[in-house]
């Protein structure tokens, strides 16, 4: 049996399919979201570097509200009862106050959410992506895991899936990057 192509396996992991190999090396989707809501999460980080709490280990939920934006970053292993939530509006940036943070989460739905640990992959990528001169915001990113390397695909949001290349009017574009240090090892567009 032939081999998919990286480029047919990661489509896969898009369009929801489960796709294992013959051996251990299972593809796995890890997060997926808009390119507008991840770089209003990229803009909040200035704001929350002051903190202790290491991005990795927390949950990412952007929150659109009546007339602002708000990322909230939510440490994933301490309890409820000790969760400090910290927040940061964007328009105008400023970090929130935790008992205002509490109040927004209970009044408003999340846009979208990303695992902290999902963050230094589809940054790097994302820097690799706007180097050739493209705008996230009319794209989908999902960042898909395969044995010892990461990778970040970039499709049009409003493309349909269903078929082979890249969906949609957009051009396609994928990073692979090495799980140990997120050295890039290729970046191609998708046809």
């Amino acid at each position: 049996m032939k081999r998919l192509s990286l480029l047919r396996r990661a489509m896969a992991a898009i369009m929801g399919l489960a796709l294992t190999m013959n051996s251990s090396a299972a593809i796995k989707s890890l997060d997926s979201i808009n390119g507008a809501d991840f770089a209003a999460i990229r803009d909040s980080l200035p704001t929350f570097k002051g903190h202790d709490l290491r991005l990795e280990k927390c949950a990412i939920s952007l929150i659109s509200g009546e007339s602002e934006t708000v990322i909230v970053y939510l440490d994933k292993k301490a309890r409820e009862s000790d969760q400090k939530p910290i927040g940061v509006r964007l328009q105008p940036e400023a970090e929130l106050s935790v008992e205002e943070t509490r109040r927004i989460l209970s009044q408003f739905k999340p846009r979208a959410h990303l695992q902290g640990s999902s963050l230094a992959p589809i940054l790097e990528a994302a820097r690799v992506f706007e180097s050739r001169g493209f705008d996230l915001s009319p794209y989908k990113i999902e960042l898909i895991r395969e044995k010892m390397s990461y990778t970040v695909i970039f499709v049009d949001k409003d493309g349909e899936g269903g078929g082979l290349g890249a969906p949609g009017s957009r051009p396609g574009f994928e990073v692979e990057l090495d799980t140990r240090d997120l050295r890039v090892i290729r970046s191609n567009f998708i046809r």
